[in-house]
């Protein structure tokens, strides 16, 4: 399945402050100095994608009240994916598909129900190896390396998935 970013737009509706920024369809190169905001657009994209795992990184600017709305290419369908505070949509060549209220906590139905829809949007469908069981593998794995937090770093995550088996990778 090809997946291609293609842009972020989040602004806020209490201060009227907006970022936008396209993606080139095929490589990225994100740079900058310390502090210029690099991991606030990764971070952004995957909050942006339905992961709250990192929202606590983002605690300070989502105080603004803010819009995040992310737009893909899947295989030459526009998704277009709008998170706001609670409410998370799902647009699909410029029609509404699902809308899913309350997803801001990982435990919430709506929030499980959201994750199982993206995954199968996108045609996520791996499942690793945990302690002689095979399990689907949770939705952030999409992401890595993206998802990787500066503060754990890779010595730790290949610590952490020192006895997986990677199977149903799915390449069409």
């Amino acid at each position: 399945m090809l997946v291609a970013l293609k842009s972020l737009l989040v602004f806020s509706t209490t201060n009227e402050n907006c970022f936008f920024t396209e993606f080139h369809e095929k490589f990225n190169i994100i740079k900058g100095k310390n502090t210029s905001g690099k991991s606030t657009l990764i971070q952004s994209i995957i909050y942006a994608f339905g992961i709250n795992d990192g929202k606590e990184k983002l605690e300070e600017i989502l105080k603004n009240n803010l819009i995040f709305k992310l737009d893909l290419v899947v295989n030459n369908d526009l998704i277009t994916l709008i998170r706001d505070s609670d409410s998370y949509y799902i647009v699909k060549n410029k029609s509404i598909k699902k809308r899913f209220d309350g997803v801001n906590s990982n435990n919430s139905n709506e929030h499980i129900k959201l994750k199982n829809e993206l995954s199968e949007l996108f045609n996520f469908n791996l499942f690793l190896e945990r302690k002689g069981e095979l399990v689907s593998a949770p939705l952030e794995v999409m992401w890595l390396p993206s998802y990787i937090s500066q503060a754990v770093g890779w010595v730790y995550l290949r610590e952490s998935f020192s006895n997986i088996i990677l199977l149903g990778i799915n390449t069409e």
